[in-house]
């Protein structure tokens, strides 16, 4: 039986977690793995039943909250149709899809916590961010609760986890306009995002005060935050508008 020495093994991780992008490999794969099982039922619950069926109806022509309804948002059936014209219909990929999804999802995770910790891009730092990453592919993979379907939940943090990460990472108007860009497609997969937008905005504003910096700086990043949130529920707004149904979609999102 082969055996490693300790230093050989801490020569490996330190190795195997030398960038970024292995890291990212490591954590899809970790996915994969423990959400392998999940892959072969035809039916895990009606929610995802429900994605599949109505994403292929939308893929048909058929508009959503007109010929095909449900009390989500529109986002989650659109995701769900790019993954069936892109990949095809087997569920069996649409789960692989969810799992590489996950992985991504732990990997921008990892990236935020690297992000805080006191060595930065050292391979030696990097042992407590993938352990934060590999801790959310566990929770969201094991318990029926979190996410062993595929739900809105596992869809929309990486739109607001992305969008943490550019607030954290980055100073420009262009930056922030992205990070605002990406909560308002999180949001038009499940309306919760806007208590997490919420949030951010109040956190970067509490840094910002903590940095000096003058009102105008946090104020004018926020503002483009707010526009860039907004253009994807007013894109929607447009095209309900435009099919006459204005009252209907106020109704069902509000």
């Amino acid at each position: 039986m082969l055996y490693i020495q300790p230093p050989m093994r801490n020569q490996f991780l330190k190795a195997a977690l030398s960038s970024p992008l292995s890291v990212l490999g490591i954590l899809i794969a970790s996915s994969v793995v423990m959400r392998f099982f999940s892959f072969f039922p035809s039916v895990i619950d009606h929610d995802e039943s429900t994605y599949i069926v109505i994403a292929d109806a939308v893929r048909q022509g058929q508009v959503y909250l007109r010929d095909v309804v449900d009390t989500k948002p529109v986002g989650i059936f659109i995701l769900f149709a790019s993954f069936q014209t892109l990949f095809g219909k087997s569920i069996f990929v649409l789960r692989v899809i969810t799992a590489v999804w996950v992985g991504i999802t732990a990997w921008v995770i990892y990236l935020i916590h690297r992000r805080f910790s006191p060595n930065g891009p050292l391979p030696e730092s990097n042992f407590g961010p993938v352990a934060s990453g590999l801790l959310y592919i566990c929770m969201t993979s094991i318990f029926t609760f979190f996410g062993v379907s595929p739900n809105t939940e596992l869809f929309f943090v990486l739109f607001t986890l992305v969008a943490l990460y550019l607030i954290l990472t980055h100073e420009g108007h262009g930056w922030f306009f992205m990070a605002g860009l990406m909560l308002g497609l999180g949001f038009m997969i499940k309306y919760v995002v806007l208590f997490d937008a919420v949030a951010f905005g109040l956190f970067f504003i509490w840094l910002s005060i903590r940095k000096k910096q003058p009102w105008f700086y946090w104020f004018s990043r926020c503002a483009v935050m707010v526009v860039g949130f907004a253009m994807p529920l007013t894109a929607v707004w447009m095209y309900y508008n435009r099919l006459g149904m204005h009252d209907t979609f106020m109704f069902f999102s509000f």
